[in-house]
């Protein structure tokens, strides 16, 4: 009579290795039509996991986060700017750029909207450190030196050559141009001090501390990611003074000034070589080119919103 299969104990089947329980070994103790029972949801547990990883792939595949963040009109960003700047005025020479570069600093905050496929509005808080001499100029006898540490605030507009959130383009640069104000912070250091420029009207001319300013720049995009960017920026600043240096036109009557302001005046006393003393009328700055500095700085930006991120909050609830 043949054995009958079931889960009794006393029905189990023997073999010399039967203490020995592997998966294989199972599968052999059950009954014919159990184990084509499991074969079959075997089968449809792999299909069904070939599907669903199938289905994976393609949804991976499918998604996009970086549309949530694309750079289109409706989009505000914040970005944070740090580089090097480079005086550009009476005691600065453009021949003498790479053997003395004469490097300040600055640093910025911005804020940016778009209105446009390619442009935007653009706001900038900004500082920066210049400072020159005339050593080693073609005015050296002069003896004058300046630093100042201004603040600048611009508004303008900032247009890419392509759609902004075109982001496969190799090339892609954008321009800013921009108006503002700064403060003219300018001082020298004398017998041992840092002396404020603009009080002591050192060539007798009572000048604006705060002239207007054109910021203008070209930059790129060096990395976009999702909804951070970095990007470089050369820019050049115009400033509507010739005072930015404190230096512009020539020696005054030395009799109008206070002591200090005599001293700061004419500083080729201070060579001790015997140069005669300036005389007023004698060339003392260069009046027919304004003042500016360039700048080359890196921008980290992040982006604040998007259309598509404000609409997916409103449908999600955060």
């Amino acid at each position: 009579m043949p054995p009958r299969w079931g889960c009794n104990a006393d029905n189990w089947p023997l073999t010399p290795h039967s203490s020995l329980l592997t998966p294989t070994s199972f599968f052999r103790t059950l009954h014919p039509l159990t184990q084509n029972r499991t074969v079959t949801h075997l089968n449809r547990f792999i299909t069904l996991l070939l599907i669903a990883l199938f289905w994976a792939n393609t949804a991976q595949a499918q998604y996009r986060p970086w549309k949530y963040w694309e750079d289109k009109p409706g989009t505000s960003w914040l970005a944070f700017e740090s580089g090097a700047t480079r005086y550009a005025g009476d005691m600065s020479e453009e021949k003498d750029l790479l053997k003395r570069p004469r490097l300040g600093a600055t640093c910025a905050v911005s804020g940016l909207y778009r209105f446009n496929e390619r442009m935007a509005l653009r706001a900038d808080a900004r500082g920066y450190v210049i400072w020159g001499m005339q050593r080693d100029t073609r005015v050296w006898f002069n003896n004058l030196s300046f630093a100042a540490i201004n603040p600048e605030l611009c508004v303008g507009v900032q247009t890419h050559l392509f759609p902004a959130d075109q982001r496969d383009r190799v090339l892609n640069p954008y321009l800013f141009a921009g108006l503002g104000l700064t403060y003219l912070n300018t001082f020298t250091r004398f017998a041992g001090k840092y002396i404020s420029l603009p009080k002591q009207r050192t060539e007798n001319v009572a000048y604006s501390r705060v002239p207007p300013v054109l910021k203008l720049a070209l930059g790129h995009a060096l990395l976009t990611r999702y909804r951070y960017r970095i990007a470089a920026e050369l820019g050049y600043t115009v400033v509507f003074s010739d005072y930015l240096d404190d230096v512009s036109t020539v020696y005054p009557d030395f009799a109008e000034l206070e002591p200090l302001g005599r001293a700061l005046s004419d500083r080729r006393y201070a060579l001790g070589i015997g140069l005669a003393a300036a005389q007023p009328g004698d060339q003392r700055g260069n009046s027919v080119k304004r003042d500016g500095y360039f700048s080359l700085s890196l921008r980290f930006s992040r982006q604040l919103g998007t259309a598509e991120d404000r609409l997916y909050k409103r449908v999600i609830g955060w």
